[in-house]
């Protein structure tokens, strides 16, 4: 937890933010990778935010795909964990990666995307009960970057129009 809070004080940058957010997870989970994916809007589809230690498998159409483990965990609304194995998790298998667990990332606002582990060995039940805390205040973090993000997004929006109408 500790790391987590202090990568949200050290700075209110949006990727600096996901990136130590991901990096704590992955290590409290002793998972080499992982990715954030954020929904793009309330019922739209997932982007990829952030990863760690992907390489060519964070081009994997299945870190966004509605049948994707990320997707998965928001449809159920929990966290799901499996071994890795279907055609399209190809790329996973392919970079060392056997297994994975995914949690969905909330926070007041609502869902706000989903936190991937990935690692070679299964995670089992008891481990993934105990990363919920985590990924909680991992999405508490991601949220509050979002909207420190877009409320300094609008008032550069606004500082703009400002500096157009004073010419």
């Amino acid at each position: 937890f500790q790391a987590i809070a202090a990568t949200l004080q050290a700075s209110w940058n949006l990727e600096a933010v996901l990136e130590g957010c991901l990096q704590a997870a992955c290590q409290a989970a002793r998972a080499p990778g992982g990715a954030i994916c954020l929904l793009e809007t309330p019922g739209a589809g997932l982007r990829l935010a952030a990863d760690r230690r992907l390489g060519p498998a964070a081009l994997s159409p299945c870190l966004t795909a509605s049948d994707g483990l990320p997707a998965l965990c928001l449809a159920s609304g929990r966290a799901v964990a499996r071994v890795l194995g279907s055609p399209a998790e190809g790329d996973f298998l392919a970079a060392g990666f056997r297994s994975g667990a995914a949690f969905p990332l909330r926070d007041a606002e609502g869902v706000r995307g989903s936190l991937l582990l990935l690692r070679g060995r299964p995670f089992g039940k008891a481990e993934v009960a105990l990363l919920a805390p985590v990924t909680d205040q991992v999405g508490l973090a991601v949220g509050s970057a979002l909207l420190y993000h877009q409320a300094w997004e609008k008032t550069a929006r606004l500082e703009g129009l400002i500096h157009l109408t004073r010419d």
